[in-house]
């Protein structure tokens, strides 16, 4: 216990050290940089702040630290000392927090270079990103120099740096191609008659090209910070961890992909039916974003397949998501045609055209094709074993999600129908309670027919585990655990024959 708080202490106020003279070497660097041409050039009394800030964290930082590092250096002369958590948990602090700030400053730095004038000043996010560069190398070298009993902290701060730089990298995706939507609307909105206003947004198109520029190398150099985080986890890539981070940002891609590339579908038939552009450019946004975070996770599992410890475990995971995401975007689909349907027919809606279902087509198509395909080949891995947990995890999320859907849309539909009845909903109450109705039913229907094959494969665990023939000796240790058989008869029973 001591020596934990001893080497918290420690590595606390080095790091507190450290911390101070990186910011004194930000400082020099930013001025060596505008001095060499980069940015613009310092004023004297620019410099002179420099020097003392840098004199004033050096003078006291540099004694402080060294105190502290021969102390550190002194413990490491024992093997466990060099093997600890708390030494290595530090240091992959900073090599993470060094790749989070080279990551931002990278941001910054792309931002800077598309201004003019005094605000275009590249010094600062360089100096920074520079002086985070040299800790984190200095950081991991040090760490990989003496190995240690448990690489979980190594592998914790190389998935926090993969977290962060791949919401990152979807974020700038999605801003990069609605930027491109954006300036593909333009020539569109150029064509307006005179005296109508058709433009979808007064902002100039230098605006979305600048944010197209920024969005395409923010996402490079997220994706570029990923790679980094990944290949200093690569060694424990197909741990159980790894494949839940992997699934994780597989899941949430497809789930937001699928849906983006049937209204892109759709948008697509309503070009073709009415000419209409907007549809095609509106999930732009979403579907970039979900291909960002889809295609690396799924490149990631990929890689991990070979080594899983479970022998095609990543296959069930592989497929599992697909079969989700098809499934309720389908369910999607069906309860929007619904609700197009008795618009037109029950309801005194606007003439129906062939472009309003394009939609729920598009939904219910791309739905089956993903949902169809997966889920035979998902059922066909893992029937034979009912007590699989990838299925059985399947299995009830959808009863769960299912049961949630139905439960809400029938509250819904019941509201609708007293709001209608009581005269107090206005008119769309009666149109809100049909559709709300038929959505219920089909979440209901889903709920029923997953149960019962969740149901089923209960019952066939269970009827394999009553059918499997108990080792008397395991019975009897079992018992002798549970305190139900005391261990002198225990042993008298052993030494007579366990059935005895």
């Amino acid at each position: 216990m001591l020596a934990g708080y001893r080497s918290f202490y420690l590595y606390s106020a080095f790091s507190i050290a450290v911390v101070a003279l990186a910011v004194a070497a930000i400082a020099l660097a930013q001025i060596g940089l505008r001095s060499a041409g980069i940015g613009p050039p310092p004023a004297s009394a620019d410099v002179s702040r420099a020097i003392s800030l840098a004199l004033a964290l050096g003078i006291i930082a540099v004694p402080v630290g060294g105190a502290h590092l021969v102390l550190i250096l002194r413990g490491m002369r024992d093997p466990l000392e060099r093997e600890s958590d708390a030494r290595h948990g530090y240091l992959s602090l900073w090599t993470a927090g060094a790749l989070v700030a080279v990551l931002i400053e990278g941001f910054v730095l792309v931002s800077v270079l598309g201004n003019s004038g005094p605000a275009a000043d590249p010094s600062g996010p360089i100096a920074v990103g520079a002086v985070a560069s040299a800790l984190g190398l200095a950081a991991f070298a040090w760490a990989r120099s003496t190995p240690s009993r448990s690489h979980r902290w190594r592998v914790a701060g190389a998935r926090v740096v993969m977290v962060i730089a791949l919401v990152s990298a979807a974020a700038q995706a999605a801003a990069a191609a609605g930027a491109e939507g954006q300036l593909f609307l333009r020539p569109l909105d150029a064509a307006c008659p005179p005296g109508v206003v058709c433009a979808r947004f007064t902002l100039p198109a230098s605006f979305f090209q600048e944010q197209l520029r920024i969005g395409t190398f923010d996402s490079a150099i997220a994706l570029f910070v990923w790679i980094i985080g990944v290949a200093w986890q690569w060694p424990w890539r197909s741990e159980r961890q790894g494949l839940l981070y992997g699934v994780v940002f597989y899941g949430a891609g497809t789930a937001v992909a699928l849906p983006s590339l049937a209204l892109e579908a759709s948008g697509l038939a309503q070009l073709a039916l009415d000419g209409k552009l907007a549809p095609v450019v509106a999930p732009w946004s979403p579907l970039a974003a979900g291909v960002v975070s889809l295609l690396p996770a799924l490149a990631l599992l990929l890689a991990a397949r070979r080594r899983a410890e479970i022998p095609g475990g990543v296959d069930r995971l592989l497929l599992a998501v697909p079969a989700l995401v098809g499934l309720g975007t389908g369910i999607g689909g069906l309860a929007l045609g619904w609700a197009e349907i008795t618009d037109h027919l029950l309801f005194e809606a606007a003439p129906g055209v062939l472009s309003d279902v394009a939609t729920p087509v598009a939904l219910v198509t791309l739905g089956l094709v993903a949902y169809a395909p997966a889920w035979r080949r998902f059922d066909r891995l893992t029937r034979d074993d009912p007590a699989d947990a990838a299925r059985r995890f399947w299995l009830f999320t959808v009863v769960c999600l299912a049961l949630l859907a139905a439960v809400v849309a029938s509250v819904a539909a019941i509201y609708s129908a007293i709001s209608g009845a009581l005269g107090v909903g206005g008119p769309i109450a009666a149109q809100n309670a049909v559709t709300f109705a038929a959505s219920a039913l089909l979440a209901a229907g889903t709920f029923v027919a997953h149960l019962v094959l969740l149901l089923r494969d209960q019952r066939r665990s269970r009827a394999v585990e009553a059918s499997a023939e108990t080792d008397p000796l395991a019975s009897l240790l079992e018992d002798v655990r549970a305190g139900r058989t005391s261990v002198p008869d225990a042993a008298a029973r052993i030494r007579g024959g366990v059935s005895g």
